[in-house]
């Protein structure tokens, strides 16, 4: 939350109330302790031991991950590894669905994604034989430059989306590139 808060100039309180807003459209209600400790909650695997160890073993599902770090460090990348990887069965680190991928820069790294997809086809040939469409073509890519346009297509768009595509896993790169001048 801070490092939101220094890039966007936003008040803590005002990020806080966006992270919650968020999550209000995208969690599903809380659960008691008991359901919790009888359901296991699964986890998303980036694709790389070492990055799934920072993150405990993955993405975990029904949450809210933020990354943040200083201009090019990684962050896209591990979003664009995220939305392959959803893409993947079950038994192989992933959730069998698709990804929607929320693009608030001035262009989508298509051409990195093409790069990455292809890679993961060749350490998963059999995935993708079963499959009769490309890694590519099961991330639907949506842009915003705007606070409201990213709070309808949250409230708006993505439930649709969501229904009809399969959608387990909903990428935002980036909140901050709203906020900057």
């Amino acid at each position: 939350e801070t490092e939101i808060v220094k890039r966007t100039g936003l008040s803590l309180r005002a990020v806080q109330g966006l992270k919650r807003q968020a999550c209000a459209v995208l969690c599903p209600a809380p659960q008691s302790a008991a359901t919790l400790r009888q359901s296991r909650r699964r986890r998303l695997t980036l694709g790389c031991s070492k990055l799934d160890k920072l993150v405990r073993g993955g993405l975990l599902t029904n949450s809210v991950t933020e990354l943040s770090g200083e201009s090019a460090c990684g962050k896209t990348q591990i979003c664009l590894q995220a939305a392959l990887h959803v893409q993947l069965p079950t038994r192989s680190g992933g959730l069998d669905g698709n990804c929607l991928y929320v693009c608030t820069e001035d262009a989508f790294p298509n051409k990195r994604l093409a790069q990455m997809a292809e890679l993961l086809q060749q350490r998963h040939p059999s995935v993708w034989r079963a499959h009769d469409k490309a890694p590519t073509d099961r991330i639907y890519v949506e842009h915003t430059d705007s606070v409201e346009g990213l709070w309808h297509l949250l409230t708006e768009r993505t439930p649709v989306l969501m229904r009809a595509s399969d959608i387990k896993l909903i990428v935002i790169d980036s909140v901050a590139a709203l906020f900057r001048e």
